[in-house]
């Protein structure tokens, strides 16, 4: 049995929306380094790199459940704005972003 096609969009946008948070806010600022080549430090590398898939897991997490609430409340809203099928952007996107951004201000 297949999931339902606005399961499927859904879960590609708030996909989407988490991989962009990661790029703009970062998984970790010390994991960017001039030198790419393999010395000493590997193991702190390679612990910064889980670390960072880490944090894009925990991203996808929270915007994936912002993002089903956006849609769990658009269905108590009077009005239907930015629908794809029965997909509500607008009301998905602005629950996505806003429980990323609680969760980037409280450091999780």
């Amino acid at each position: 049995m297949f999931p339902s096609p606005s399961l499927v969009l859904s879960i590609l946008i708030a996909s989407i929306y988490a991989l962009l948070s990661h790029l703009i806010w970062g998984g970790n600022e010390n994991s960017l380094r001039k030198n790419g080549s393999m010395d000493k430090n590997s193991a702190i590398r390679r612990r910064e790199f889980s670390f960072g898939v880490a944090k894009l897991a925990l991203y996808w997490a929270v915007g994936s459940l912002g993002f089903g609430l956006g849609q769990a409340l658009s269905r108590l809203l009077p009005f239907e704005a930015l629908t794809i099928g029965e997909v509500h952007l607008l009301e998905g996107t602005l629950g996505c972003w806003s429980l990323m951004l609680i969760a980037k201000q409280l450091k999780v």
